[in-house]
This record gives structure tokens, C-alpha cells and sequence, in this order.
């Protein structure tokens, strides 16, 4: 216990540059405004220089973005060029809805919505940093962990990707402030809404749920605008239960297909992933005993909000050794370390102050804080372990699943992405008669299998959930090969035994496009 106290004085130190960093004052929040500017300015310059190698252009983004772009036509949810006349139920709508309004005003196009998951970011860092400041963490020290977590490469890669892990984080980010300005029932609906964009915001709503019914919040809206957005947030859950209904054999073989996948993968519970699983028991049984005294604790309005902070922290952290998604390592890493030591600071504020020690025996604060140096520090070493397996095998600095910051130039794609729409125009007008043309699962063109129309040629790509009919006519197969490597292994390995039609090769040789003619067996 004596590390514990020793911390603690530390932390508080009155004097000297730290303590001067633990103050609160004009200075600390001009300085804290700085940091978190520097940090965004930093990412902002990253997500440039990512381009489109990092990630490379994926075949999850066209599955997203084009029953948004059919969204904004006025067609539906709906993904004809997807092989799915009927739309595609493997994944809620919340994410394509949320891109339908933004093509709605803006091109539709890779390029804008990887801009959106830019944005979606620095207002999470910027709405964690304020939670932070609600749970009275010193600015500077807050600003510069955000900061920090901004120029990550699994931040940069969040912020670069048309996926939904970005408006995921950020509706959960607005709920927290919702719930720190005491608008419960609000917080609740814009968690509601993360459900509707990735099932694993179901756990966040019921987090936030949980803390709100537990410390007996107020559940009923203040004010008639808040009224309205949750009436609205009903009516959109409602439209969405009505739609899987109305689809229910569909989304019942489709779901089949993503529950399949998922179990199927082993569960990453070796070494660190079974001390984090470990920790978060120990940490809610922590906030459990904390809540059974709710009545005679010192600063009370805190509580759930640190409450809802740890069990979202801990919830992250063991996302990545359960779900055994690559993707959810922008969750489990960085942005869980963030979430943890912020909440140790927190604790510790509110450890260290003196109604809390007048209520508590100091070897109780000193377990609890103790538990919460634990947690930080495992999930602060799965970082570093990460950093020392890249040093070690001389892979880049910013690099994620085989994909590297290195060389990268947005215009080299979309100079192939003209390329590819210049040669498939090409074989459009030297046809007289309508041709099917099947693009790989894996491949991503942009947004020319919807935004182009050509006047033989009909562009499909399926998915794994919507495979070609064996009896369908297709003329003619596309695949686009490019890095990572494994990825490119894949894609090889389903090349057809045809003749090829036409290759187009970017100038650095990275990206490549290959059109096979099915119509008449290999000569």
C-alpha cells in the first residue's frame, strides 16, 4: 500500500512543475487548449499522409456506403449493385443512414466519407476530454492524453475508414456528456442510437442504463426538444425493427452467416486478455461496493459517471481478446489505456479529497486505487508489448494489419481509379449487347459500381452473405489486387481460370485491377 500513498502524493504534489500540472486554473486550461489543438493539427496532417494505404481501400467500405448512396438517390436501403435487391441485414442500418444524409449533401464519394470518420474523431477527442473535466482530471494532463491517443496509429486509422467505429465512439462520447449534464433520458437515446450502427453498442446503452436506474436518475426528458429527440429516436428504432420483421427469413440467414464467423474464431484469452477479464470482475465488484454506499459518499453526483466511465473502459479493453476483430483493435488498445488512466486520475481526485478519507478507511481508497493502477497498467503493456513487437521485427511505426503509413500518395489512387473507369469504358462501347460483370468480394473501386452508368456493362459485386447465382449470366470477373500482402494472397487465389481481358497497373505498381472474359472457356 505504500506505492498506492506514495502515488497519491505524488499526483497531489503542491509545488514544483507537477503540481503546477495538477492545478486547474486559466493558465493549466489555456495551455490544455493548446495541447489538444497541437493534437489535432497533428492528426489532421496524419490522415493526409495516410491517404489510401492506410487502410487500403476495403471491400466493408462499398458493403456500407452504397445503400447510402442508394439512400440519398431516394432508392432505400436497398443494394442491387451489392447482389441484395432487398438490402443487406448482416449489419444494423445506423451507419448507412447516418451516410445517406451526409451524400445527400455532399459527392458521394470514399473520399468524403473517410472524412467523415476524420471528423467523428476529434469531436470524441475533444467531447473526452470535457467528460474528463466533468470528473475534475486536471486539463493539462487530459488534453495531452487525448492529445496523444489523436496521433496513434490506430486513431489515424479510425479516422480513415468507412466503417462505423467512429460514429459508434462519438454517439457514446455525446451520451456521457448528456449524462454528465444530468439529461439521462436524452444520454439514453443517443446511446439507442448506437445500436442501430454496430450490435456491440448494445452493451453501452446497457451500461449507461444500468448506472442511471442504479443511481436513480431521472429518466423523463426536462424539456419538449428533449421530448421530441427521444420520440424520434423510438421511431427510428421502431423503423428498424419493422424492417428486419418485414425481412425476418433474410436477416435470419444473413445474421447466421456473421454468428458463424464470430464463433468460429478462437477466443484471445491467453496471457493478457485473461488478467484484463480478471481486472474488469474485480473492478465491477469494486464499483459495486462503491454503489451499495452511494448514500453516505462524499461527491455522489461523480460516482455513476465514473461508474459508466470504468465499466466502458473495461468493456473496450476485452472486446479485442473476445471478439477477435481486427477492427476492434481501435477500441482496445490505445483508446481503453486513455479511458483507464483517466479514470484513475479521476479516482484518485476523488480519493485524495478529504470527505472521502473521513469516510473511508484508507486501506479500502487504497485497494480501489489500487485495482485501477492494475487495470491501467495491464492495458497500458498490451500497448507496449505492441510497440516492441513492431521494433523488434523492424515493422513501420504506423502501420495496422499489413498496412503502412510508408509511400502513401492519394493521388496514385485515384489516378487508377480513372484508369479502371477509362479501360471498363473502353470495353463497354466495343460491346452490342448487355454484359454482367462480376466484381471479387474484395474488391473496391470507389464508388464506380454505383455512381457510373455504363451502357452494356452492369457492375455487381457480391458479399459473403449474397454469392452469385451458379446459373447467372455473368460475361465478364474484376478483381482489384493490393496490398496488404495477405489480403492480396486471397483475392490470388480466387482468380479465374480465364482468359484476361484487360490489367490495369497504377504507376508504383501497388494497386492492380484484372478483367477476365467468361463468355468461352481458356483457348
Amino acid at each position: 500500500m505504500r506505492m498506492t500513498l506514495l502515488l497519491r502524493r505524488l499526483l497531489y504534489a503542491q509545488s514544483g512543475l507537477l503540481g503546477w500540472l495538477m492545478h486547474d486554473g486559466k493558465p493549466q486550461r489555456r495551455l490544455a487548449g493548446l495541447l489538444l489543438l497541437a493534437g489535432i493539427t497533428a492528426a489532421l496532417l496524419l490522415h493526409l499522409a495516410a491517404g489510401f494505404h492506410l487502410p487500403t481501400p476495403w471491400d466493408d467500405e462499398i458493403h456500407f456506403l452504397v445503400p447510402a448512396w442508394n439512400l440519398a438517390h431516394g432508392f432505400g436501403l436497398v443494394a442491387p449493385q451489392l447482389n441484395a435487391p432487398q438490402g443487406l441485414f448482416w449489419m444494423p442500418d445506423g451507419y448507412a443512414l447516418f451516410m445517406g444524409l451526409i451524400y445527400a449533401l455532399a459527392p458521394a464519394s470514399l473520399e468524403v466519407a473517410r472524412w467523415f470518420s476524420f471528423a467523428l474523431v476529434v469531436v470524441v477527442a475533444v467531447g473526452l476530454h470535457l467528460f474528463l473535466r466533468e470528473l475534475h482530471v486536471p486539463p493539462v494532463i487530459a488534453a495531452l492524453m487525448l492529445a496523444i491517443w489523436l496521433v496513434a496509429p490506430r486513431a489515424v486509422v479510425l479516422g480513415n475508414v468507412a466503417r462505423m467505429e467512429a460514429l459508434l465512439l462519438a454517439l457514446f462520447v455525446t451520451a456521457l456528456l448528456l449524462a454528465a449534464s444530468e439529461r439521462w433520458a436524452v444520454a439514453l437515446a443517443v446511446a439507442a442510437l448506437g445500436t442501430l450502427v454496430h450490435p456491440i453498442g448494445i452493451p453501452l446503452f446497457g451500461i449507461i442504463a444500468v448506472a442511471a436506474v442504479a443511481f436513480r436518475k431521472r429518466l423523463l426528458p426536462h424539456r419538449a426538444l428533449e421530448w421530441a429527440l427521444v420520440i424520434a429516436v423510438a421511431a427510428i428504432l421502431f423503423a428498424e425493427a419493422a424492417r428486419l420483421i418485414g425481412f425476418l427469413d433474410l436477416a435470419r440467414e444473413q445474421l447466421a452467416f456473421q454468428w458463424g464467423r464470430k464463433s468460429e474464431r478462437a477466443v484471445g484469452l491467453a496471457g493478457t486478455g485473461v488478467i484484463i477479464l480478471g481486472l474488469n470482475v474485480f473492478f465491477a465488484a469494486a464499483c459495486w461496493w462503491l454503489w451499495r454506499r452511494r448514500r453516505k459518499m462524499p461527491l455522489r453526483d461523480r460516482l455513476p459517471l465514473l461508474a459508466v466511465w470504468f465499466l466502458a473502459a473495461g468493456y473496450f479493453a476485452i472486446l479485442l481478446p473476445l471478439g477477435n476483430e481486427i477492427w476492434y483493435e481501435v477500441y482496445s488498445i490505445e483508446l481503453a489505456n486513455v479511458l483507464m488512466l483517466g479514470g484513475l486520475l479521476a479516482l484518485l481526485r476523488f480519493l485524495a479529497s478529504k470527505e472521502a478519507a473521513q469516510t473511508y478507511r484508507n486501506a479500502t481508497l487504497n485497494l480501489l486505487a489500487l485495482v485501477a493502477i492494475g487495470f491501467a497498467a495491464v492495458i497500458g503493456s498490451v500497448s507496449a508489448a505492441r510497440i516492441a513487437e513492431a521494433v523488434a521485427t523492424g515493422e513501420p511505426a504506423y502501420s495496422f494489419s499489413g498496412m503502412t503509413l510508408a509511400d502513401s500518395d492519394r493521388a496514385e489512387w485515384f489516378a487508377f481509379v480513372a484508369q479502371a473507369e477509362a479501360e471498363l469504358t473502353r470495353i463497354d462501347q466495343a460491346l452490342d449487347a448487355p454484359a454482367l460483370v462480376q466484381l471479387d468480394r474484395m474488391s473496391n473501386i470507389d464508388l464506380l459500381l454505383v455512381d457510373h452508368q455504363w451502357q452494356h456493362l452492369r457492375l455487381v459485386q457480391t458479399t459473403p452473405v449474397t454469392p452469385m447465382d451458379e446459373n447467372a449470366p455473368v460475361s465478364f470477373a474484376l478483381y482489384t489486387v493490393y496490398p496488404p500482402l495477405w489480403r492480396q494472397q486471397q483475392v490470388e487465389d480466387r482468380l479465374p481460370d480465364a482468359a484476361e481481358l484487360a490489367r490495369v497497373v497504377s504507376d508504383d505498381g501497388e494497386f492492380e485491377l484484372r478483367i477476365f472474359d467468361l463468355r468461352s472457356p481458356p483457348g
